[in-house]
């Protein structure tokens, strides 16, 4: 394959070999890759006789004198037999042996994943399930086609053929050992989590202990994912499949840049990293350190982390539920005020209760029933609490995007792929920050009906913020908060080009700002909320010349007290003092002349 810039890659219409038995797969995709503009079929094969020999049409000799196959990529039925005689060999361990630069995507169904370890020992740059959207599968054609490597796994694993085995130029006794030390430890694994399951199916299970279970056999996922991948050689895909709740569809990798290579992670793996993290932050007494009121500083320490805590296991409800129904990217933008306002009612029934039930109330209280069902009444603030907050979370979509898809993660507007450290952390921000507001969404409702009612003060509210009178101010507390983020905060930030998160810190609530171009939003600010952005230009542009004025200005200011001034009153003391020691001295002597002579 003639060597070519990934750039160049990016744009030129690929060279393509088609390797595969059915003529109407063959016909579907030739006709969606010439739509997609991606590239051109320029041979197709039924068998490895008919590949090896289109293979052989394709090549040019090149500048050293070897016979290159002038191709960009071979998209190969992973189940296509070699032209070998020796049983068991696939056809792509042969092409692999014969063309070892030119790269090779497996594509075919579930069942063919059996011969996924001897692709990845044999070489072969990638696989994707026949199933994969084109949009999805033109981007890992391009990948493949640049150098880097694409794999996704099913969850279901079948075991590999005991009859076939890599070809005779790839060693695998390191393999073998290492699988047999690895066997002992992946069964402990696997047995733990049949027990963290079993415990799992109790329905007597508090809140708390199922979070902390659910996140234990995240942990032995994450440890048997790594152990799986890390070591090399190890056959992960001949080792039992993990029990896990998450739905086994295939997890989608997709480029950053061209020139950053990225390392597959699957959906499970990325969820338990984020999920388990935050589980860790939320076990502190969570006091806010933002500097900024927030609804949930109302309530009690443990009951601010119940809070957080339901909402985090609901957004990971709402996580598994679009896995199942297998939403597409395109759909995603339309959903996301729906996908709020479901994870806001799921918080606020899971946490207060569905039939939870107010006795009555006090005079001088909002109307309200007699008994009234909190969940209910709570609720119907829907409109407010999206105006007030669910629509302010940023980057909502883009999260969901890179946990359900593994896609890019926008960090200081460049795209970092998921697994890498900035994604990691930019990722931890945004789901802690959603879990806050969501939370603080829960609480409004509350504090705008109920906050004086006394079952709710006795069950929910913190000790220091129990008395009308401190509850008064901290709603007047919580109203200036929102008025001066609307005037201030809010057009600071799109002239700053940022969002200020509330994260959980390693002491409490903390705030962070995140960089996001926003320039869209601030050209279409107006009255007093444009008046601000303005004063802060003007204050920017007079800023330094004025303090570069004040400076040179009492630079002078101090050379004249101290150079000019100080120096002639320091003169005049010294001639005071001169004198005085003068006249003391010549008092002295007229004294002592004056004495009679012994």
């Amino acid at each position: 394959m003639t060597e070519r810039p990934s750039d160049f890659l990016a744009l030129e219409s690929l060279r393509i070999l088609l390797i595969d038995p059915d003529p109407i797969f063959c016909l579907g995709l030739r006709t969606c890759l010439r739509q997609a503009g991606v590239g051109e079929i320029v041979a197709e094969a039924t068998d490895g006789n008919a590949a090896l020999l289109a293979i052989a049409r394709a090549s040019a000799p090149s500048a050293v004198g070897q016979v290159k196959p002038s191709l960009d990529l071979i998209i190969l039925d992973p189940l296509v037999p070699s032209t070998a005689p020796r049983a068991g060999q696939f056809l792509f361990q042969q092409l692999k042996v014969k063309f070892p630069t030119l790269p090779i995507l497996l594509l075919g169904e579930a069942t063919a994943t059996e011969s996924l370890p001897l692709a990845i020992a044999a070489g072969v740059e990638g696989y994707a399930p026949s199933t994969t959207p084109i949009e999805q599968l033109v981007a890992i054609m391009r990948q493949i086609a640049r150098g880097d490597r694409f794999w996704t796994v099913e969850a279901q694993v079948l075991p590999s053929h005991p009859a076939s085995s890599p070809p005779a130029q790839v060693s695998t006794r390191g393999g073998q050992w290492r699988h047999h030390l690895l066997l002992p430890g992946m069964a402990q694994m696997d047995s733990s989590l049949a027990e963290l399951q079993a415990y799992l199916g109790r329905s007597q299970l508090s809140i708390l202990d199922r979070l902390v279970l659910e996140g234990r056999c995240r942990e032995i996922g994450c440890a048997r994912w790594l152990v799986q991948r890390l070591l090399p050689g190890s056959p992960a895909q001949s080792l039992s499949p993990q029990p896990s709740r998450a739905i086994s569809a295939p997890p989608v990798v997709l480029a950053a840049t061209p020139n950053l290579p990225i390392a597959p992670i699957e959906f499970t793996t990325l969820k338990s990293l984020l999920f388990d993290a935050t589980l860790i932050k939320c076990q502190t007494g969570l006091p806010n350190l933002s500097g900024e009121a927030q609804e949930i500083d109302i309530l009690r320490p443990d009951k601010k982390r119940e809070l957080l805590l339901v909402v985090l296991r609901q957004f990971e409800d709402l996580l598994d539920k679009l896995r199942q129904s297998q939403v597409t990217l395109m759909q995603l933008n339309d959903k996301r005020s729906q996908l709020l306002l479901d994870l806001w009612q799921a918080a606020t029934t899971d946490f207060f209760g569905k039939y939870y039930t107010l006795p009555l109330a006090r005079p001088g209280q909002p109307p309200v029933p007699p008994e009234a069902e909190l969940v209910t009444t709570l609720l119907q603030g829907q409109s407010l609490v999206e105006a007030a907050i669910l629509d302010k979370i940023p980057l909502l979509i883009e999260l969901i995007e890179h946990l359900l898809f593994q896609l890019p993660l926008p960090v200081d507007n460049t795209a970092r792929p998921a697994g890498s450290s900035e994604a990691l952390q930019q990722a931890e921000w945004l789901l802690q920050n959603l879990l806050v507001q969501v939370a603080n969404a829960v609480v409004q409702p509350l504090l705008n009906r109920f906050a004086d009612v006394e079952a709710i003060k006795q069950n929910f509210y913190d000790r220091r913020v129990i008395s009308t009178r401190e509850i008064e101010r901290f709603r007047n507390a919580l109203s200036w908060k929102y008025r001066y983020r609307y005037l201030i905060n809010e057009p600071t930030e799109m002239f700053e080009s940022q969002f200020r998160l509330i994260v959980l810190g390693d002491r409490g609530l903390e705030k962070v700002g995140i960089y996001i171009p926003r320039d869209q939003e601030l050209r279409q600010l107006g009255g007093l909320r444009l008046v601000v952005t303005l004063a802060l230009e003007a204050r920017d542009a007079i800023a330094p010349p004025l303090r570069s004025t004040v400076a040179w200005l009492g630079r002078g200011l101090i050379y004249l007290l101290t150079q000019v001034i100080g120096r002639g009153i320091g003169l005049i003391g010294r001639g005071i003092l001169q004198g005085i020691g003068h006249s003391w001295q010549d008092i002295q002597l007229s004294r002592r002349s004056q004495q009679p002579k012994q």
